[in-house]
């Protein structure tokens, strides 16, 4: 259940490109089918590749944005379509730009002033196309990417592809038909020695049997130090590669989502601290959150046995870091070759149960660690579902708390791309359409009360001043229980303002004509509350549409007129959410009845259907 927002739908309604409380919108001057996302250089900016097109978004001043053709012009060879499928920055004054070019890929080292260019081999660094997932990490200057090397056949590997550091790839038989999902780097800056790069991806399941899920899913390490094997073995080849299976699911019920779609790697200052937090689907079309400690990842490979080897384990351990790979004994490089996966799973922080099961088949994630001077920190999951919402969740004591749901687009569209800002705390989504910036910290959404700003949970928020705003030190907030006996004070007006408007449109009096059909609407602006209407001292449950509480009259009689008023409860809280008084009508029909008669009819037809 969740509370709603849909502001950036109602900024559409007005505006093609424009500004609304908490959401900017920017419109592509056509519909772009791929899309993907870079950080700009400076707070608001972000740089979006497109079709044929890169553009520089300034959402601090949308008429401030620029759009290039990519290939720059004064390239040659490439053809009609080129959608960018990589967009890294190299350095302070430098991209690196992949695109399909057809199925021809290409790529290049541009200034991001846009005016010069010089092409990169492509080769083991950029997909073929748009369809497939080849995620790549630019660190410290190398690169090391998925992707095919070549265009026939699968041949998909961990390589180091660019640098000044040598070129190192994996050996053939360390993975089987591997898709790769998502790439790390975790560096610890007191041991830089054991600095790794952690890949996950899906491969195909050497288990068979008809009952077992054709797919699983690992986590490699391979150490950033690694040159590479001797002349006889494993030249060239990662010599400190191993995988290890990831468990989510629940072991009492031998259930388990065995299908990673997406990771977000939380880095943490302490590297032990980091999380990794993996979205996982199942055969049946459901969703699971698992979250990991890379500390606990790293214990694994430290210490697990090597699946299908009973030997003695050699010294220095295969995986271990060590600063010259290509003097490694024969005897430690063959196990690496032969045994690289590890007997122990890799279980996620609570092993009974994932963190979150839902039937939202969610596609994209971010974490934001939110932290408010004198409060605790929390951590905060931005959930992107398959039709286009964000789901703002919050991590609290290991169980999710869903504290809005975000609308961010007019109509509903795929998410294509979306990256988190964590410094100003800004969300950009993006469709064929638009991209959007959206403020995590817009507060007032939650109302004009107390009670109702400490109950969304929402930690990005908190009750200073009279209002519910932005959190800094000395706002009440009450994230882990939403207890709002802490409130101090409780405002004149206990209703949504953001919601209903003026204060006085929470009464609203509607002629009622006798012997016709009626409904009030009252709108779940928390759906963690409970909703009721009252009439006559009598409780009146709700008839529930997608985001509103109805009371359907059949057929108005006198001893139905009067006030109704529908009330919120949330946790012990009662608010007055909305207030009708229905009147007769006195012998002529207003255009409000005439409206809702019809209303009601259309909604009779819907419940019946």
């Amino acid at each position: 259940m969740t509370r709603l927002t849909d502001e950036c739908s109602e900024a559409w309604s007005l505006f093609s490109s424009s500004h609304s409380e908490g959401y900017v919108c920017y419109e592509f001057p056509r519909p772009q089918e791929h899309i993907v996302f870079l950080h700009g250089q400076e707070d608001g900016t972000l740089y979006v590749g497109g079709q044929n097109m890169l553009f520089n978004i300034n959402f601090n001043s949308l008429n401030q944005s620029t759009v290039i053709p990519f290939p720059l012009k004064v390239s040659t060879g490439y053809k009609e379509r080129c959608d960018v499928t990589i967009l890294h920055r190299y350095n302070f004054s430098h991209l690196f730009v992949c695109g399909t070019d057809g199925e021809t890929p290409q790529c290049y080292m541009m200034t991001d002033t846009w005016n010069s260019s010089e092409k990169v081999s492509p080769a083991g660094i950029s997909p073929f196309s748009t369809t497939e997932k080849a995620p790549s990490l630019f660190v410290e200057g190398e690169l090391y990417s998925t992707s095919r090397l070549y265009k026939e056949g699968n041949g998909k590997d961990l390589r180091r592809s660019w640098g000044e550091k040598k070129k190192v790839w994996m050996h053939d038989k360390s993975k089987k038909d591997p898709i790769y999902i998502a790439i790390t780097s975790v560096s610890r800056k007191e041991d830089p020695l054991n600095d790794k790069i952690y890949t996950f991806f899906q491969e195909k399941n050497p288990d068979t049997s008809p009952d077992a899920d054709p797919w699983i899913s690992r986590v490699a390490q391979v150490c950033k130090v690694d040159q590479g094997g001797s002349r006889s073995i494993l030249h060239s080849m990662w010599t400190s590669f191993l995988k290890a299976r990831l468990a989510c699911g629940v072991p009492s019920e031998n259930m388990f989502y065995n299908r990673l779609q997406e990771v977000y790697v939380l880095h943490a200052e302490n590297w032990a601290d980091s999380r990794v937090y993996g979205v996982f689907s199942s055969a049946w079309n459901m969703t699971a959150i698992c979250i990991y400690s890379i500390k606990e990842i790293d214990s694994v490979f430290t210490h697990s046995q090597f699946q299908g080897y009973s030997g003695v384990i050699p010294n220095p351990r295969p995986g271990t870091c060590v600063n010259n790979s290509q003097t490694l004994k024969e005897n430690v490089l063959k196990l690496a070759k032969d045994h690289p996966e590890m007997s122990d799973w890799i279980q996620p922080i609570v092993k009974a149960a994932p963190f979150m099961i839902s039937d939202h088949r969610y596609k994209k994630i971010q974490v934001d660690r939110v932290t408010v001077p004198g409060q605790k920190p929390h951590n905060v999951l931005l959930l992107a579902t398959e039709n286009g919402l964000i789901h703002k969740v919050l991590e609290v004591n290991y169980s999710p708390f869903i504290i809005a749901e975000i609308h961010p687009f007019k109509n509903e569209s795929h998410i294509q791309s979306m990256i988190l800002d964590s410094t100003t705390k800004k969300l950009y989504v993006g469709s064929q359409y638009e991209v959007v910036e959206i403020d995590l910290q817009i507060c007032e959404q939650y109302g004009d009360g107390c009670e109702q700003c400490i109950l969304s949970r929402d930690p990005y928020c908190g009750w200073s001043n009279n209002k519910c705003t932005k959190a800094e030190r000395g706002a009440v907030q009450q994230v882990e229980d939403g207890d709002h006996s802490h409130c101090t004070q409780i405002p004149k007006f206990e209703h949504y303002r953001s919601q209903r408007g003026n204060p006085e449109d929470l009464q609203l009096k509607s002629i009622a004509p006798l012997s016709a059909p009626y409904f009030l609407s009252c709108p779940m602006t928390s759906h963690h509350a409970s909703y009721s209407w009252h009439h006559n001292n009598r409780s009146i449950d709700c008839q529930f549409s997608k985001s509103n509480c109805l009371h359907l009259i059949e057929r108005m009689t006198p001893v139905l007129y009067g006030k109704y008023q529908c009330f919120a409860v949330e946790k012990g809280y009662q608010r007055l959410v909305t207030e009708y008084t229905l009147v007769p009508s006195s012998g002529r029909t207003a255009l409000s009845s005439k409206v809702q008669v019809l209303g009601t009819i259309i909604l009779l037809m819907v419940l019946i259907l």
